[in-house]
């Protein structure tokens, strides 16, 4: 009997290996994946099937096998799924008709599945017995895909091994349905082991696209690039949003890309996307799709060369007005100026600040008395009180157009950090290295050793020392230095 289940098995195996080519792959290449099992070991591995005892004599479907002297023909454990046909009492010889439905199995798009079953007759002498197989697909029906009468010699002790397609339902929600039937005379039939599987596909972890980026006036373009070792999918598509012939100055413009798994391939549940090597949003995936967007920040105007008549290329802040200009920090005075020695307001500093964060929205709640309403700092203003960047200098009042000194600049920018969760009481220096420490104030104090410390002040050489000259007024070149700065350390901007 030993030698006889043996040979089941190799048959078995042939069977499976002689698929393979059918469904594209080698017997070497290829890794199954088990989509449903049953051994009818447990009555919880049951608990979904039903039965249907259409000739109504009773007798159906039962788990049956536990004892050692019981020929289940179980070939995966000690029971078997085991339909019936007499009766107990005349034993008449009756026709059955016996359903046993499966669960519902969802069968992915790729990869060919397949039903596998062991079946037997459960006893020598009723060697005849018929069944079929069906594929039971919500709101279509049952679909007949295997019928037969077993052979003498498929009994109990030796179950005959059965592979069936099921890739004509790839995609689909489906219910096996074994039924016992169609001849007289019969006693019963038995099956175990029901498996479905398919080829499983390579697996896509990650998925990365390069695009060409948006630059203002350039076309736009479906360009793409995918690196070699991700071959396992290629580009379907690209769309930008908004639609226009050329990328427009601020306006921020998100790529859309499709990607298509290759043959033998897909899409894990879990891939990790990326355009630009940045994450992207997946919208929508599946086996063999995979959609996935990225917003790219808004783009800013080309700065002119020059553009400001009273700033050179040879002057040491050059490079932080184009950066502050280029980033809407800072803008000109009017007439083709930037003023750079002028001085900078308190309600100039905190839009800045304002304009860093995207101009976010704010309660609407005015707590100074001298910041009157539609000024072009108002909004800027109420938002950094709302968020304990700014407290005023007393008596209700903020002073937006008086002159910003060294040290209050030096203490909204330490605040300002406080909020964003950037400050650091490990990046604090010691002031003595500056002549003119002293004059710090005590409540400025903490926040000019954190701006000395990161980098947004360095002080003034002078012949008898270096100064920081905290009373003195920041002047608009220094505040867009600073500010460069600021934004550079803390990665703010480009």
């Amino acid at each position: 009997m030993k030698m006889k289940k043996l040979i089941s098995a190799l048959l078995a195996v042939c069977m499976l290996f002689s698929l393979l080519p059918a469904l594209g792959l080698s017997a070497a290449a290829a890794e199954v994946e088990t989509l449903y099992f049953c051994s009818f070991e447990t009555d919880e591995e049951m608990a979904y099937w039903q039965f249907m005892d259409n000739d109504h004599d009773e007798y159906n479907w039962e788990r049956y096998g536990s004892g050692t002297d019981e020929h289940t023909g179980a070939t995966d454990g000690v029971t078997a799924l085991v339909s019936w046909d007499y009766d107990n009492d005349t034993h008449t010889p009756l026709t059955p008709d016996n359903w046993a439905y499966t669960p519902e199995i969802t069968l992915p798009v790729l990869g060919d599945p397949w039903l596998s079953y062991d079946v037997f007759a459960q006893d020598p002498e009723y060697f005849s017995e018929h069944y079929s197989v069906y594929v039971f697909v919500p709101g279509e029906g049952e679909t007949l895909v295997h019928e037969e009468t077993l052979k003498e010699g498929d009994d109990s002790n030796t179950p005959a091994h059965r592979i069936i397609d099921l890739s004509a339902y790839a995609g689909q929600t489906i219910r096996i349905a074994f039924r016992h039937h169609g001849v007289s005379d019969e006693f019963a039939i038995g099956i175990d082991s029901v498996k479905v599987e398919r080829i499983q596909p390579r697996s896509i972890e990650t998925a990365a696209v390069y695009v060409e980026e948006p630059t203002v006036d350039l076309p736009i373009t479906d360009a793409y690039d995918i690196l070699e070792e991700n071959a396992g999918y290629t580009v379907a598509s690209v769309q930008w949003e908004p639609n226009d012939t050329t990328f427009k100055a601020d306006c921020a413009y998100s790529v859309v890309v499709t990607l298509e798994a290759k043959e033998d391939y897909a899409f894990s549940t879990d891939v990790k996307a990326t355009i630009n090597d940045e994450p992207a949003k997946i919208i929508t995936r599946s086996e063999q799709e995979l959609k996935i967007s990225y917003t790219f920040s808004k783009l800013l105007p080309v700065m002119p060369s020059m553009f400001f008549d009273d700033v050179k290329t040879t002057d040491w802040f050059y490079g932080d007005v184009e950066y502050a200009y280029y980033y809407r920090l800072m803008n000109g005075v009017g007439n083709n100026k930037f003023d750079p020695y002028g001085a900078c307001t308190r309600g100039m500093i905190v839009t800045i600040l304002y304009r860093m964060e995207g101009e976010p929205s704010h309660s609407g709640k005015n707590p100074f008395t001298d910041v009157k309403e539609d000024q072009w700092y108002t909004d800027a203003v109420i938002w950094a009180a709302e968020n304990g960047i700014v407290d005023g200098v007393g008596n209700g009042k903020f002073e937006p157009e008086t002159n910003i000194t060294r040290e209050q600049l030096a203490t909204i920018l330490c605040r300002f950090a406080k909020t964003e969760g950037i400050y650091s009481d490990k990046d604090c220096t010691m002031l003595v290295g500056f002549a003119d420490q002293s004059k710090v104030s005590s409540w400025a104090a903490d926040s000019m050793s954190w701006a000395v410390g990161v980098g947004l002040v360095g002080g003034s050489n002078e012949k008898d020392g270096l100064y920081l000259m905290p009373q003195g007024n920041a002047q608009r070149c220094q505040v867009a230095a600073i500010f460069q700065r600021f934004c550079t350390n803390f990665a703010y901007y480009g």
